[in-house]
């Protein structure tokens, strides 16, 4: 007599995302449609298929086709600027084919070569981008170009046109990742500053700021919430989410500890904070970055970015404020670093 049966065999389904049918699509039939509708200049459906396609993904992203810098024509699927798409066009990219002599791919639109002939149609008028000039003064706190955007035909427009030829024209000057790279704020002006530059020379200015060596510190920061306690936070510099575009989710981590009589910790206290963080912080792994903490009132509270996908790093850390007495976690969608802003 069989006292034991072996379970029947099941198959394991495959789980199949809107990228990765992408991604199947264009590989089998999408990428040689595109190359001949560009060749041919007969597009027929395909920018249809490509939008439904794209837009399964998520329905506010954005897609085009341009010349390619590596290869001979260049997909680019972006967030069009919203953060908290970005790492969805982050991974879509990362589940790309290789790139080859006829395409590559971007998650982010590229610069433009064409910007000072580029002409745009808004509001029943013609303006030549070539004749917008820039002023540019450097934040050396922030690490960012804060900007006056002025063209002769601003007059005409109203205040969001005008807003609007503005960050068109530093996104195709610049490319979308490094207008949030490096610029800060964005006003326009109808009368031309003394000191404007054209695109170009802004442009050749941002790129002199970025060659130059860029070390990681951290900031020392000091203030007072609304109740008038003392606030101390210590910061990463530069605090810029583009440059880690797939650190997406916030754990923020809070701490408590035994106060003085300004709220801060001193002596013990302080010690065992610091071993606490570096523990966290242990226990987190390389695929966590701590941005920056806050203490006031007796808490402490660590600001601990990563990858939303990477749910090795939310145990770990959810193991960790489990086993520490005085810790809680509190975790958040976060793609823009928003909650670690007022720090920047």
């Amino acid at each position: 007599m069989a006292l034991f049966r072996r379970s029947a065999s099941k198959e394991v389904p495959v789980v199949r995302t809107p990228t990765a049918d992408f991604w199947a699509w264009w590989v089998s039939t999408g990428a040689g449609r595109a190359a001949s509708a560009i060749r041919d200049g007969a597009f027929g459906d395909l920018p249809d298929e490509m939008s439904r396609r794209v837009h399964a993904i998520h329905t506010d992203l954005q897609w085009e086709f341009s010349a390619g810098s590596r290869s001979q024509h260049t997909l680019c699927v972006t967030s069009g600027g919203v953060p908290e798409l970005r790492p969805l066009a982050q991974r879509w990219r990362r589940a790309a084919p290789a790139e080859d002599a006829v395409w590559q791919y971007e998650p982010a639109r590229s610069r433009s070569a064409d910007v000072a002939s580029d002409r745009l149609e808004l509001g029943g008028h013609t303006v030549e981008l070539g004749l917008t000039t820039v002023t540019a003064s450097f934040n050396e706190d922030r690490l960012l170009f804060d900007v006056v955007v002025h063209h002769p035909g601003f007059g005409a427009l109203e205040d969001r046109e005008r807003a609007q030829v503005a960050f068109l024209v530093l996104d195709w000057a610049l490319g979308e990742d490094d207008v949030e790279r490096w610029v800060g704020a964005v006003t326009t002006a109808v009368d031309r500053d003394p000191d404007a530059v054209d695109v170009a020379r802004f442009v050749a200015t941002v790129d002199a700021k970025a060659a130059q060596p860029l070390e990681e510190t951290w900031v020392l920061l000091q203030g007072r919430r609304p109740d008038g306690a003392p606030v101390v936070a210590t910061a990463r510099r530069p605090l810029r989410w583009i440059d880690h575009p797939l650190l997406d989710q916030h754990d923020e981590v809070t701490l408590a500890y035994e106060p003085d009589p300004n709220g801060m910790p001193a002596g013990p206290a302080l010690e065992r904070l610091r071993a606490q963080e570096e523990a966290l912080v242990a226990a987190a792994g390389p695929g966590a970055m701590l941005l920056a903490h806050e203490t006031a009132a007796g808490e402490r509270r660590l600001h601990l970015y990563s990858d939303s996908e990477d749910q090795n790093v939310t145990e770990q850390v959810g193991r960790w404020v489990a086993a520490t007495a005085g810790a809680s976690l509190r975790v958040e969608a976060d793609p823009a670093w928003r909650a670690v802003r007022h720090l920047r």
